[in-house]
C-alpha cells in the first residue's frame, strides 16, 4: 500500500493498492457478476447500497466488502484531516457505484451530510479518474484512474469541487466508503 497526502486544491489522500489483491479481485468479480441487482438513481447511475443503517448490517454477499473498508473511521478522520465538517456522531455507509458508459457527473461539492468520502476505483482497467477543481471551479488536477486506487477527501461546502466521467465503452465502477453525519448536524 502506498499512501500520499496532498493539500491543494484541498486536503486529500491517494492510496495505491488499497485492498489486498485477492479481495480486490473478488470484489470486482462479484460486482461484474451481480450488477443486475443495482438500482438506478436520479443521476443516471446505477448503484447498490451495501449498507447505510446504524447497526451496520450488510446484505449477505457484500459483507466482505464492508470488512475490507473498515480503516475509514473517526480516528482515521482526526489523524489525517485538519479540516472537516463538524459532527456529533458518525455512521459508515458503503455504495458500489456503477456509472453507465458515457455518464458525466458534472462538477459538484460533496453532499452536506458527508464528512469523509473514500472512492476506490474498481473497473475498468483504463478510465478517466476524478477531476479536482479549486474554489473558483477551475480544473486543478486529476486523480488518475488506476484500479485499486483509493481517493479520500473530506467534503467542505463550496470547496471540494470535483467531477468524473465514465468511459464511452465501459461502465465506471467504484466502491465508495462514507462517514456520514446526522441530518441534525448538517446545520452546524
Amino acid at each position: 500500500m502506498k499512501i500520499e497526502k496532498f493539500n491543494y486544491p484541498y486536503e486529500y489522500i491517494v492510496i495505491d493498492d488499497y485492498l489486498p489483491q485477492d479481495d480486490y479481485a473478488e470484489i470486482v468479480h462479484e460486482v461484474l457478476t451481480n450488477h443486475n441487482k443495482f438500482s438506478s438513481d436520479h443521476l443516471g447511475r446505477e448503484r447498490t447500497h451495501i449498507f447505510t443503517n446504524e447497526k451496520n448490517d450488510t446484505s449477505g454477499q457484500w459483507q466482505f466488502i464492508a470488512d475490507e473498508a473498515n480503516i475509514f473511521d473517526e480516528k482515521y478522520l482526526i489523524d489525517n484531516f485538519e479540516v472537516h465538517r463538524p459532527y456529533r456522531s458518525l455512521k459508515k455507509a458503503y455504495d458500489i457505484n456503477w456509472s453507465k458508459p458515457g455518464h458525466q457527473h458534472k462538477i459538484h461539492a460533496e453532499a452536506k451530510n458527508k464528512v469523509l468520502t473514500a472512492v476506490t476505483y474498481l473497473y475498468p482497467e483504463k478510465a478517466t479518474g476524478t477531476l479536482l477543481y479549486d474554489k473558483n471551479k477551475r480544473l486543478v488536477t486529476e486523480i488518475e484512474w488506476k484500479p485499486n486506487r483509493c481517493f479520500v477527501m473530506c467534503g467542505i461546502s463550496d470547496t471540494t469541487w470535483h467531477s468524473f466521467v465514465a468511459p464511452i465503452d465501459s461502465p465506471r465502477v467504484t466502491l465508495v466508503t462514507m462517514l456520514l453525519r446526522d441530518k441534525d448536524d448538517v446545520a452546524m
